[in-house]
């Protein structure tokens, strides 16, 4: 075995400092850090220390370090974290296998940018705000299913988050254009972000959409850039509603001036906006919208502490099914309170108990079905009951006690179920009916006496001389027999009218129902 392919015994970690696992840390997640920026991010330790370090953990193969070309002096040391490294941060057993190789100029320069986005923000933020997170590259990238149904996604070269002094968190993609990026990549990039907008792929992580930050090394590449994403922003017809933020400039090579001053321009043309603002602006519909929620809260809240206000808000709502929601007693119950225009003491004091159960926004509140609302709602199905079989009587006074009162008696001792509004006036309409039937009734009977008589003299007639000397007595059942009829429904007794060449009836003129099968002979 030769000693390039001999194994290469594991770097003891108790010989590492916490600042070497600091600068680790920081440079397998970062994947570039320049010597410059480590000084930065670490501005209690002298320049020389970090040197040393930085030395000491390339002479153990831990970091990889190269000086990329400069036209002008030297350029600083770039490190990058070798596979032993990343397998040590991470606890994992160390990889086989040979090391990766230096990566190329084009990679340096780019991950060193994003670097350079994490310590602008992380040492010199904008006036008021903290870095809070970063989301670099692979961690950024945004999954989302375009208009087509084709699975997309796209990838930002970081997801900034800024926090205030009140907790109140800003994000923003950010696009690191250093010249490289040909005008099909650029338009590529455009038509990503304009679909994802529109089929509002942010929604799976984020609250609001996030504000797009191009920045680039000219003013004529964030020009071409705004057109692009103007253009395809119209062609993939976004959603109605809040506009998509997004801002360029020209300051690619100085972030400190692009996230410290007022030199972005917007989609429209607006022209020394700063970050801050533009993403405050991505954030405002949320934030109104949020206003808008706790206000409705702070009146749902209000509206649970008045029955009455409860009542209405309900009662304005839809109220089909409640049958079915709440069963039918319960159910039958909150019909008819929310038909009241005018409460009483007892349904007040319902109400009142059902407020806690009421959900939703205060525009539109709903009951919950709970044993706690069916069992208020049952106490008042009986004195609902109780208040109907009240009115029944009522009606059997002022129009008789007909079948069809008789039958409503029946239904509302039997079940316990009160009627609703419709069936109410239903059985208003049916004894207003049976009293009209029972006076056309009376009459017929008040006349059937003598009818019965005669055709009972008719029959004993017909039968001859023994017949006639027993009298109609005997064959009065059979006249009965023949004349009257009884419903089979209501059971109601009913008499032939003299008038009508055929004393019969179809159906039951109360209730519609079969008769009790007679014919005249």
């Amino acid at each position: 075995m030769t000693a390039a392919t001999r194994r290469r015994a594991p770097v003891d970690p108790s010989r590492l400092t916490p600042l070497d696992r600091a600068i680790l840390d920081e440079v397998c997640w970062l994947r570039v850090v320049r010597q410059d920026q480590l000084g930065r991010l670490h501005p209690e330790v002298p320049e020389r220390t970090l040197r040393y370090r930085t030395r000491r953990l390339t002479q153990l193969r831990l970091l990889g370090r190269t000086r990329p070309y400069r036209e002008r002096g030297s350029a600083p040391h770039h490190f990058w974290p070798t596979r032993h490294a990343d397998a040590l941060m991470r606890g994992e057993p160390l990889p086989r296998g040979g090391e990766r190789r230096a990566p190329n100029p084009l990679f340096l320069a780019h991950a060193a940018a994003i670097t350079e986005l994490y310590v602008t923000l992380r040492t010199s933020p904008p006036s008021g705000f903290t870095l809070t997170k970063l989301f670099r590259e692979g961690e950024a990238r945004e999954p989302f299913t375009d208009a087509a149904g084709q699975e997309r996604a796209i990838a930002p070269d970081a997801t900034i988050v800024l926090a205030d002094s009140d907790g109140v968190e800003l994000c923003a993609f950010v696009e690191l254009d250093r010249g490289s990026m040909s005008s099909g990549r650029l338009r590529t990039k455009a038509r990503g972000y304009a679909e994802f907008y529109a089929a509002n792929g942010w929604r799976e992580r984020f609250s609001y959409c996030p504000p797009l930050l191009f920045l680039t090394t000219t003013a004529a590449r964030a020009r071409t850039f705004r057109s692009l994403l103007r253009r395809t922003l119209k062609d993939v017809h976004p959603p109605s509603g809040d506009p998509f933020v997004a801002a360029v400039c020209a300051e690619v090579f100085s972030l400190g001036r692009a996230f410290g001053k007022p030199v972005w321009t917007t989609l429209d043309g607006e022209a020394e906006a700063s970050v801050v603002e533009l993403m405050r602006a991505a954030r405002r519909p949320y934030d109104e919208l949020r206003a808008a929620w706790r206000a409705e809260d702070e009146a749902f809240a209000a509206l649970l502490n008045d029955p009455r206000a409860v009542h209405e808000r309900l009662a304005s709502e839809s109220r089909a099914n409640l049958r079915y929601d709440f069963g039918e007693t319960a159910g039958g119950a909150l019909e008819l309170l929310l038909a009241r225009t005018e409460l009483t003491p007892s349904e007040l004091t319902v109400v009142g108990e059902l407020a806690g159960s009421v959900e939703g926004r205060s525009t539109y509140p709903r009951l919950r079905s709970n044993a706690d609302v069916r069992r208020s709602l049952g106490r008042l199905a009986g004195e609902y009951v109780a208040q109907q079989l009240v009115a029944l009587d009522r009606l059997a006074d002022r129009h008789g006690d007909g079948p069809h009162l008789r039958a409503a008696r029946r239904t509302l001792d039997g079940r316990q179920v009160p009627f609703s509004e419709v069936e109410l006036r239903e059985t208003d309409r049916q004894a207003k009916h049976d009293e009209k039937v029972r006076a056309e009734q009376e009459a017929l009977r008040a006349a059937y006496p003598a009818l019965r008589e005669e055709r009972a003299r008719k029959i004993v007639k017909a039968r001859g001389l023994s017949a006639r000397l027993r009298g109609t007595e005997p064959v009065l059942p059979e006249v009965d027999a023949k004349l009257l009829c009884r419903c089979t429904q209501c059971e109601e007794t009913l008499y032939p009218d003299p008038a009508r060449p055929r004393n019969d009836y179809s159906r039951c003129p109360y209730c519609g129902g079969h008769l009790s099968a007679w014919s005249e002979r």
